[in-house]
């Protein structure tokens, strides 16, 4: 709204770059780094952020534009133009809508992921801490499955580092229940151990 007023008083061209700036340039980046390194989950949530950041500027400058008094200079042709712009408020807000749910699906699953990896990692340092202290976490990695939000944890690759000559028997078992305690179901625990020696 800000960058249609300037546009429309003159008061300052800079705030039209401003509101490109923020609105469109972060989330499109964003998507091109998505499409570098092939996250699609990545170019599905950005594109979606810049497909309704561009509809919310185009539906801001129209109100702005018709509450300012823009009109058709003839007046026979101002039923018209409102009949034209009641539609296109109407179907911009409802992509809106529409694009807003699925991020708020995108954005729920992306935060139920992080909470998700942070209890796994939490509940497998503190497994491989209680059969013994020498045990360090290298590695955690979580797959995640499913169509709809939130997806189902599916496979733990858990890579742990033991001292030379330290006994591994038992990991894998402990491991595989603390990590189904903390996401609440069956889970695939993949453990892998690597020798790791300190000076």
């Amino acid at each position: 709204m800000a960058g249609i007023l300037s546009l429309m008083t003159g008061v300052s061209a800079t705030l039209v770059g401003v509101m490109i700036a923020v609105a469109l340039i972060p989330p499109a980046a964003a998507v091109g780094i998505g499409i570098a390194f092939q996250i699609p989950r990545l170019i599905l949530g950005a594109g979606i952020i810049v497909a309704v950041n561009v509809f919310s500027i185009n539906l801001s400058a129209l109100v702005m534009l018709w509450y300012e008094g823009y009109r058709p200079q003839r007046w026979f042709r101002e039923d018209d133009a409102r009949a034209a712009l009641l539609k296109r408020v109407a179907v911009l807000a409802v992509a809106i809508a529409l694009l807003s749910v699925f991020l708020g699906g995108v954005t729920y699953e992306s935060y139920v992921a992080s909470t998700t990896e942070t209890d796994i990692r939490a509940a497998a340092s503190d497994e491989l801490t209680a059969l013994n202290s020498e045990f360090e976490l290298l590695e955690l990695s979580v797959e995640r499955t499913g169509t709809v939000p939130p997806l189902e944890t599916d496979r733990v690759v858990v890579t742990v580092g033991v001292p030379p000559g330290g006994t591994v028997e038992g990991i894998a078992p402990a491991l595989d229940g603390r990590i189904e305690a903390a996401v609440g179901g069956e889970v695939t625990v993949e453990v892998r151990t690597v020798t790791v020696e300190r000076a």
